[in-house]
């Protein structure tokens, strides 16, 4: 159909000795309605425009046929030029090559004979052969050739893989060719019950005329007989117009669906050549918009696909939406969609009922920070009185103060903490931490981003907290965490054997959960603030256990009753007692903290009969380096179940993004350029096709990841 508009770009391959039987054609067909309907010839100078009309149709129909051979034979010379290159040809030989092949196959008046042998005499003129094919796409005007000939060339500057481009190419001309044989197909029986009805009348007039000639004389020779056969003319034209616009409808229809049928088909061969390691690391379904190229340009996925033949079908682009719209809202509804459909809710329900307690455990952080930082100056001031107590003064009898040796000083573990962070204190022996950091500026949480525009449906159906904890599960299953033990990450799969947890990101953060909750630029830095969130917890926890416990707060107010008196300070024993029990408790959270690093579960209410750490022992965990560490409850909580807990509140937007920069940092640590705002997950195009002369159709066509 695409042929009627640019009809001469292909008379010219009709020969003359076709031009001679169409003339003789349509001269019959006239000369047959003069004598049916007239016997006579004088007619001829009133109705001479019907024959031009018959012309015209004939030269149309015609002129598609030659396209359509011209295709199929352009199909058949790409696939001996891709053999060509296969066999080590360049390019320019190829094309050499493929003319020499085509003589054997072809006459030599065919139009792909001509056009070959014309790249070969411009190539013999140093011609470059992206001109020579340029050429050769504007002298054919063939959609096909052109849209091969452009995506040919912009692969050949980039350095794209020509035999693969030439051998898809050649498949999809075929698959279009093969599509459109099955729409005629499916027209053949009403173009020949059309042309049946058309023949009809001629037939019946002829055999009245050679058997009952005498009832139809008073037809002819009169005006009065010319006038009615006139009328008969003119309604048998009419009703053949009219079953040929009902056949015409069918033929536009067929093209309207011809083309959402193609337009289907490019669409999802563009989203097939999504991002492989995204979707095999994370499970989440995006196209590089610049083909790993670094350019990053929408006019990328128009030229896609054209290259999938999308034809002379004019595309613009209505909508676009990159995995970090709406603070990575596409990235997390597909990661919740992977995560129903693979493990379903049975994962999360166990945590449904903890959520409240987890969200009461913000205050109860927040309070004993303030708590803490209050107790530890305290402590630092007794400590700086029982080192000037224990000074010498001046003069001829020096002598030595009281004082309480470091030994036997519960407060210096605190004040170490505060001084030099808390990884001071935990890190299990044996244990280092990574010291892998990151620049935050170019982060996904932290650039300016491109923006993706128009509206699509989101995912709905969970309500927020579900999709919080299974979202949180994902991250769990997938990324590294401090300490991760080897038995977690097992070949980097799960129970079911599908890939999870990677292991060999060597240059991006080693702690990526802990990044994802604090966003420092450091695995060191990240580590910290965690553990002394989880620090402060376990206080928390502990000073109420020590509090309930009678025996234990006696050890505590003797030792206040001691260290009173070093000061000469009485009154001060209830504060010192609380001073001691806070710093009995931060002593046994530091051993709780090697626990959980080391791989095993703390009780998440301390009992009197699982407390570890006594007063004596409390000075030496300053000394011993790590190695001594609490005992496994065998219940309880892991480390994971605190990241799983902190993962919880921490704001959707601001987990999400920060999981893209973790994302990012991986594929990057791998030599992989990506970028999460430059992935496409959904698109809608709008297609604009001009389907039967100056008909133009225009439709919308919607992909994305449901």
């Amino acid at each position: 159909m695409k042929s009627r508009i640019k009809k001469n770009s292909w008379l010219q391959d009709i020969t003359p000795s076709e031009y001679t039987v169409g003339i003789i054609k349509c001269t019959v067909r006239f000369l047959l309605i003069l004598y049916l309907f007239y016997e006579s010839i004088l007619p001829a100078i009133v109705l001479f425009p019907l024959w031009f009309l018959y012309m015209k149709e004939w030269m149309e129909e015609k002129a598609i046929g030659k396209e359509q051979e011209f295709r199929r034979q352009f199909r058949d010379s790409i696939q001996t030029m891709a053999g060509a290159l296969k066999a080590g040809y360049s390019v320019e030989n190829a094309i050499r090559e493929t003319n020499r092949d085509l003589i054997g196959m072809y006459d030599a008046n065919t139009r792909i004979r001509k056009e070959y042998g014309q790249m070969v005499r411009k190539l013999d003129l140093n011609l470059s052969v992206v001109t020579v094919l340029n050429e050769f796409a504007a002298e054919v005007k063939q959609e096909d050739v052109t849209n091969f000939i452009t995506v040919y060339a912009a692969a050949k500057v980039s350095g794209g893989d020509s035999i693969a481009i030439i051998r898809d190419a050649a498949r999809t001309i075929g698959e279009k060719i093969d599509t459109e044989r099955e729409i005629q197909t499916m027209l053949a029986a009403k173009k020949l019950e059309f042309e049946i009805m058309s023949v009809i009348p001629f037939i019946m007039i002829l055999y009245m005329k050679m058997t009952f000639g005498e009832f139809l004389s008073v037809l002819y020779g009169t005006w009065t007989g010319c006038i009615v056969m006139s009328i008969c003319l003119v309604s048998f034209t009419l009703l053949l117009s009219f079953i040929f616009g009902i056949l015409e409808s069918a033929v536009i229809q067929g093209s309207k669906n011809l083309s959402r049928i193609d337009t289907d088909r490019e669409i999802y061969s563009v989203f097939g050549e999504y991002h492989q390691e995204l979707m095999e690391q994370y499970h989440v379904l995006g196209i590089d918009l610049g083909y790993r190229t670094g350019n990053y340009e929408e006019e990328n996925l128009i030229q896609r696909l054209h290259y999938y033949n999308s034809g002379s079908t004019d595309h613009q682009i209505k909508g676009i939406q990159y995995l970090t719209d709406q603070s990575g809202q596409a990235f997390r509804e597909q990661v919740l969609a992977y995560m129903e459909q693979r493990y379903g809710m049975d994962l999360v329900k166990k945590f449904t009922g903890t959520t409240e307690k987890w969200e009461q455990t913000e205050t109860e952080e927040s309070d004993m920070e303030k708590k803490t930082d209050e107790m530890t100056d305290a402590m630092e001031r007794v400590n700086d009185s029982l080192d000037a107590s224990g000074s010498q003064t001046e003069g001829e009898d020096m002598e030595e103060g009281p004082s309480l040796p470091d030994e036997e000083n519960p407060f210096r573990i605190m004040q170490k903490i505060k001084k030099e962070g808390i990884l001071s204190v935990v890190i299990p022996k044996g244990k280092k931490v990574s010291e892998k950091s990151v620049d935050l500026s170019g982060q996904a949480s932290k650039r300016t981003l491109k923006k993706g525009y128009g509206t699509f449906p989101t995912r709905k159906g969970l309500d927020q907290t579900t999709e919080k904890l299974l979202y949180n599960e994902y991250l769990l299953k997938t990324f590294g965490y401090a300490f991760r033990q080897d038995s977690e990450q097992s070949e980097g799969t799960d129970e079911s054997g599908e890939k999870e947890w990677q292991s060999d990101r060597s240059d991006a953060l080693a702690y990526e959960l802990e990044y994802i909750l604090q966003g420092k630029g450091s695995d060191k830095e990240n580590l910290e603030s965690v553990l002394f969130r989880l620090f402060l917890l376990r206080i928390s926890g502990n000073y109420g256990c020590l509090a309930n416990d009678m025996g234990r707060v006696a050890e505590a107010e003797a030792l206040a009753v001691t260290i009173s008196a070093l000061l000469l300070m009485p009154e001060a024993v209830e504060a010192l007692k609380q001073m001691i029990l806070v710093a009995w408790a931060g002593g046994e959270s530091v051993m709780d903290l090697r626990c959980l690093l080391d791989g095993r579960k703390v009780p998440l209410v301390k009992s009197a009969d699982k407390w570890v750490v006594s007063l004596s022992q409390l000075p030496l965990l300053l000394t011993d380096g790590g190695s001594v560490r609490g005992n496994d409850s065998g219940e309880g909580v892991g480390y994971s179940d605190y990241i799983r807990m902190f993962l919880f509140l921490k704001s959707v937007p601001e987990i999400t993004m920060r999981t893209l920069d973790c994302v990012e940092e991986a594929l990057h640590s791998k030599h992989i350029l990506f970028q999460a705002d430059q992935c496409v997950t959904k698109l809608e195009i709008q297609n604009k096709i001009t389907v039967y002369k100056n008909l133009n159709y225009q439709y919308p066509v919607y992909f994305g990841y449901e």
